[in-house]
């Protein structure tokens, strides 16, 4: 397949600056695990390009129903990874979730999910992770009148699990019978992924176990991958542990990888599974890929009151794409 460049252009519209309009509801993790970078510069993330194996097809990008999967091991708990701090940039209610888990309930003005990591070996929890996930898209689908642009994005296994969850609902739907069976991925992003020490493997609704498996699904149809060149964590003891495996995206539409070695690191060293995860240039590639693909986290505000469904929500017919009713309208 010819290979183009999917180089980054600055883009003037707003609609498309993703996050600009609510960057002050966020904060950017200053620890030791970040190198630096500010990432509420939002007119520098598209100076990142990657390899693609198609131009990026835009969607009409009617809004946004994110769901993310962190890592596991020490950055289970940590919402700065590159997923944690998409997730907090997507405005809106989060889904209300129980013991500290904060993927439960998803009611038709959810927006935005997050499925923490798994603290430590044997990460036998992948599997329960992937129900979980399945049922936030799949309450998504049938809580909304227009389902919205669905974002998945994972870490480290957590985007292994993330696959799992497209590759679910590609195959199996979210009921015995079928039901919105091959709904459509708007975009996949993935930082570093992970596929070994998976744990225990998902069941399908006939109780048959599902492999773990790096092969995107077709209904994924925008995807970009961000991964250490090397594969192998150049950290003692950690080389296999945290290898990198690069998903398959043979059956994307739209597909772009970047494989970061030395000469992208800002200290000149071969990249850590950890920095992938928390640096500003992965996140700035992937927000770049956002963009590309025409994907705005933002939704807009309808330009009338008219609640059909009583539900919050309105249709934009301008613009094709659903739009949050007014606070202001009765």
């Amino acid at each position: 397949m010819l290979q183009v460049r999917c180089i980054a252009l600055l883009l003037s519209s707003m609609a498309l600056m993703i996050g600009c309009e609510y960057e002050e509801q966020f904060e950017i993790d200053r620890s030791a695990k970040s190198d630096g970078a500010d990432l509420s510069e939002y007119s520098e993330y598209c100076d990142a390009e990657s390899e693609c194996t198609q131009a990026p097809q835009p969607t009409k990008n009617r809004c946004v129903f994110f769901l993310g999967f962190d890592g596991s091991g020490v950055y289970s708990p940590d919402t700065n990874t590159a997923v944690g701090t998409f997730y907090k940039m997507v405005p809106g209610p989060a889904a209300q979730g129980a013991n500290g888990k904060r993927a439960g309930s998803v009611n038709a003005d959810t927006t935005r999910a997050y499925i923490e990591g798994v603290p430590s070996l044997p990460f036998g929890s992948s599997a329960e992770r992937v129900t979980r996930g399945l049922s936030a898209v799949c309450q998504h689908l049938e809580k909304r009148p227009e389902p919205c642009d669905i974002i998945l994005m994972g870490y480290s296994r957590g985007s292994v699990i993330a696959n799992h969850v497209a590759k679910a609902l590609n195959e199996e739907g979210c009921t015995p019978s079928g039901k919105h069976r091959g709904t459509e991925i708007a975009f996949f992003g993935s930082f570093d992924p992970v596929i070994n020490e998976m744990g225990f493997e998902w069941k399908n609704f006939s109780g048959v176990s599902q492999g773990w498996t790096t092969t995107v699904p077709g209904n994924v149809k925008r995807f970009q991958q961000v991964y250490k060149k090397q594969l192998s964590d150049p950290r003692w003891g950690l080389g296999a542990i945290l290898k990198s495996s690069p998903h398959d995206d043979d059956n994307v539409e739209s597909s772009c990888s970047s494989a970061l070695d030395s000469g992208d690191h800002p200290d000149g060293e071969d990249w850590h599974h950890g920095e992938i995860g928390h640096y500003s240039l992965p996140q700035n590639i992937v927000q770049c890929s956002l963009a590309q693909h025409g994907i705005a986290v933002e939704t807009p505000i309808c330009s009338d009151c008219e609640d059909e469904n009583g539900d919050g929500w309105g249709w934009d017919s301008d613009n094709e794409r659903s739009c949050r009713i007014s606070k202001h309208c009765n």
